[in-house]
């Protein structure tokens, strides 16, 4: 079923404040937005993610070091005198 909005038995699913009329204003908006925003919009959200990413991988890769340092023993994995080997 179409909606039209000449038509009297549809009518007043276009009123304001009825939800057919919101979301054509809302369609209509989003619609008429500028292809190089929403690419804009879509490289910024894009370049967020991949710092989430990055941090989130930082953060797996020091707890699995800390994990295993605590797991060997911190005198087993620098024993004494390490430091003169270089």
């Amino acid at each position: 079923m179409d909606l039209d909005p000449s038509s009297p038995a549809q009518a007043s699913l276009f009123e304001e404040g009825s939800g057919v009329a919101d979301f054509t204003a809302a369609w209509t908006e989003n619609s008429d937005r500028d292809a190089a925003t929403r690419e804009a919009e879509d490289r910024a959200a894009h370049a967020l993610e991949r710092r989430r990413m990055i941090r989130g991988l930082l953060l797996v890769g020091v707890i699995v070091l800390l994990a295993s340092l605590a797991r060997a023993g911190i005198g087993r994995a620098f024993y004494s005198g390490w430091w003169r080997q270089w």
